[in-house]
This record gives structure tokens, sequence and C-alpha cells, in this order.
């Protein structure tokens, strides 16, 4: 039987290949290493990884089979998990390949200023069998220059009874407008109170945040398609559009997605 950590290491790789990166995204460290899947390709920080699947084409489709999961070292404060399995790669040209994969992660235990414990792994290494000239066969796009950043932004919110909720800018899918002087913060697995107007909280936010609609704020980041009802978010959450600011919320989020 699996334990919790396993089960952890497991899901977050079956959502990665169904390209759904929220739980990669809160399971890494805002510095983590990623090395592979090709040889000689790592990116360093979070927000670099994050651009580079943003940017990826996602032309295939992929299917884990056999996954198999070991801790091969514990210690209290931190784990490190190998997991192997075999990927079905389904080309668009409707050709199907095989490959027998590895995943390694080391995982480290934190607490936060409330005492609640959670997990974060700085180190992820994707094993490099896959071998090819063609960068459609991986989920990450090869890069070559991506810099070192430091710890992802966070935003400070005005929460209830006189808090501050900080909240991490990209873990930030949309946000919606209440009744009164009360917005909610949907991230991928919590939603915020927070005691503010969407008017206030749209000056505080970075350009990849749009007003689509006189309730909702998107993160441009999380948007799969658009048309003159609803936009679409990579976790299926429709969202309604402004009918009379289509045209311009669209050329928005395509000149923001362009950059």
């Amino acid at each position: 039987m699996r334990s919790e950590h396993e089960k952890m290491i497991v899901e977050t790789i079956l959502n990665f290949y169904n390209y759904d990166y929220d739980l990669l995204f809160e399971f890494l460290d805002d510095n983590a290493c990623w090395y592979g899947p090709k040889q000689g390709q790592y990116i360093l920080g979070k927000q670099n990884l994050q651009r580079a699947l943003n940017w990826s084409r996602k032309l295939l489709t992929f299917e884990v089979e056999d996954i198999s999961t070991k801790i091969v070292c514990y210690e209290p404060n931190m784990f490190t998990c190998l997991a192997e399995y075999k990927l079905r790669v389904n080309h668009i040209d409707g050709t199907q390949k095989k490959y027998h994969q590895h995943v390694v992660a080391s995982v480290r235990r934190f607490r936060d200023m409330d005492g609640k414990i959670y997990w974060r792994s700085p180190f992820v290494h994707v094993s490099n069998l896959v071998l090819s000239d063609d960068d459609r066969e991986f989920a990450i796009k090869q890069e070559q220059n991506y810099p070192t950043l430091t710890e992802e932004r966070r935003l400070a919110f005005r929460g209830a009874e006189h808090s501050t909720v900080y909240i991490r800018e990209n873990a930030i899918k949309y946000i919606s407008g209440g009744k009164g002087v009360k917005a909610y913060i949907h991230t991928h697995n919590e939603v915020y109170l927070v005691n503010m107007l969407l008017k206030d909280i749209e000056t505080m936010l970075p350009d990849n945040f749009c007003r689509c609609q006189s309730s909702y704020i998107i993160n441009i980041n999380r948007v799969v398609s658009i048309n003159r009802q609803r936009i679409l978010l990579n976790d299926k959450t429709e969202i309604p559009v402004s009918s009379k600011r289509y045209a311009d919320i669209k050329k928005y989020i395509d000149e923001y997605l362009a950059k």
C-alpha cells in the first residue's frame, strides 16, 4: 500500500501528463530545480517552469501505465521518492510510442506561521530515456536560457477581522465579486474571502490579470479558450464575458499571450 507521500507524487505525475499543472505548482518550491526529460535540459525556478509549460504546444496526449513508487530516503523533515512507469505518447499523426520513464523527487517539510505543515519539492528529475530532436515529444518545450528566479511574489489582501491574506500571484485562478465589500479569490484548492472591492483588487494586480466581466477577474495564464459567452480555464471552469467588451478583452488576452 502506498504511503500518503507516494500518493502525492503519483497524483502530481498523472495530473502533469493531463496538462493539469495546478498540483505540480503547489508541490514545487519557488526555487525548485527541474531536470529533464532531455539530455542537459534543466529549468531553475518555479516561475520559469510555469512559463515553459505555458509555451508548450500541447499537441500530444499521454497515457501512464504500471506506475510504481518507492521511498528511497526518509527523514522526519525530508524524503526522496522514486516513481517508475511506462509512458505512451500519442502523436497527432496517429502513431504511438512507448517509453520507460522514472521521476526522482526530493521533498521537504515546512511549517507556516499558524503551525500548519506542508511539503514542497526543491528538486525533480525526469529520466532522460526519451531522446528526440522533436520538441513535440515532450510535455516541456526545450529552452536554453532560463535565469534563476527568486521567490515568487505574493499579493497581500485585506481579510476578515482585520487579518491580511497572502497568496502567491500565480496560484490565483480567478477572483469573483461578492455582496458588498467582499470578493472571493479562487486558487487550485482554496477559496479565500477578502474584504475588498473588485475595483480595488484590480489596481494591485499585474498585467496577466484581466477584468472580463463586472463580477470577475481572471488570470490570463489559466485561459484555454474564449468566445462571446464565456472564457474556459484550464481546470474547466467557465467564466462569463462582458458582451460589450468582448473584442477589447480578447485583444488584451491575445496581446498578453503573444509576448
